[in-house]
């Protein structure tokens, strides 16, 4: 509907259900007071330190590989989520987006490996494992640039 992933999220591009979903699925829509950033958002120290968390919590997944490969890719950013998802609406919608995406990267390595009989899961696991890798660099990029930031095709447990 006109909206891009490079661009802040503009919800007036969206009908009267995108209001429902914002406050169906996080309580209130992000984007309702600015569509770059959260309320009061731009002055001193607590922006720059919102970005930073948020920027963390997609970054995290590097860290968690690096002390547990097998589950780590989901504790670094749980952790960064949970130390502040009550202090920042930014830094809970990022911390959210990690998390999903990773589950969703599992998943859909899960879904290929019995598409590996047929050929095609190889391409599609190698796919989903390359996505979990840099993806989040692309993400940490956006939020420490102030933008709600959500990646694509991920499922959304959180």
């Amino acid at each position: 509907m006109g909206h891009q992933h490079n661009q802040p999220y503009d919800s007036s591009q969206q009908g009267p259900w995108a209001e429902q979903f914002w406050a169906g699925s996080q309580g209130q829509n992000p984007n309702a007071q600015s569509a770059a950033a959260p309320s009061g958002y731009g002055q001193g120290d607590s922006a720059s330190n919102e970005r930073t968390f948020a920027t963390f919590c997609h970054l995290g997944v590097y860290l968690g590989w690096s002390i547990l490969p097998v589950a780590g890719f989901f504790l670094g950013p749980m952790i960064v989520w949970l130390l502040k998802k009550d202090e920042s609406a930014f830094a809970d919608h990022h911390g959210r987006e990690a998390m999903n995406f990773q589950i969703s990267c599992i998943l859909w390595m899960l879904i290929s490996i019995p598409l590996c009989l047929i050929g095609v899961g190889f391409i599609t696991f190698i796919l989903a494992a390359l996505a979990s890798l840099l993806m989040p660099i692309y993400a940490a990029l956006k939020a420490a640039d102030g933008q709600w930031y959500k990646y694509p095709l991920t499922w959304r447990f959180i």
